[in-house]
């Protein structure tokens, strides 16, 4: 496994401007009601810095048809103070600390017998739709999605930012 860079960390969230919390864009999708294009943003690396810069031909490029919620994307979008667009550099601690990590790597259950019944544009979807609700859910429990990777989501807990309690404590009851 290998860390993310600064520059990667930097670019895949920012400070929402009335606390000290950040948002992924992912999350700021999720507050628009279109959760459904998080994957897309994630697998063409739309971050905070190239968001301000999308146009309408961008987001239809990245899978976005319906002229709806690319006039709300790029409403949202234009609706986004200047200063959210970067990201402030991170200030670093001045001395190293421990801390305890918890890797979470889930994936869809039953996706490869999932994919000989449908087709790829169905499964794209159903996948698409199950990121979209892990990068949903993920953030309220202090988790970091560090990477998409096919039908899996690998998760750190305790990492960018160190957690007060333990992992076990905080970490997302299973689906029932």
């Amino acid at each position: 496994m290998q860390p993310m860079n600064k520059g990667d960390e930097e670019t895949s969230r920012r400070r929402r401007p009335a606390s000290d919390t950040t948002v992924s864009v992912a999350e700021w999708l999720c507050s628009l009601g279109l959760a459904q294009y998080a994957s897309a943003f994630a697998e063409n690396a739309i971050d905070w810095q190239i968001l301000p810069r999308l146009s309408g031909g961008d987001l239809k490029e990245i899978g976005i048809v319906a002229v709806g919620d690319r006039r709300r994307l790029l409403e949202a979008i234009s609706a986004l103070p200047a200063a959210e667009s970067t990201m402030p550099a991170p200030t670093l601690p001045a001395l190293a600390e421990r801390r305890q990590l918890t890797v979470l790597f889930c994936d869809l259950i039953g996706s490869t017998a999932l994919s000989s019944r449908l087709d790829p544009e169905e499964l794209s979807a159903v996948i698409r739709g199950y990121q979209a609700r892990v990068a949903a859910i993920i953030p309220r429990f202090g988790g970091f999605i560090a990477r998409y990777v096919g039908d899996s989501v690998l998760t750190y807990f305790g990492w960018p930012e160190g957690m007060r309690q333990m992992p076990r404590e905080r970490s997302v009851p299973p689906w029932r």
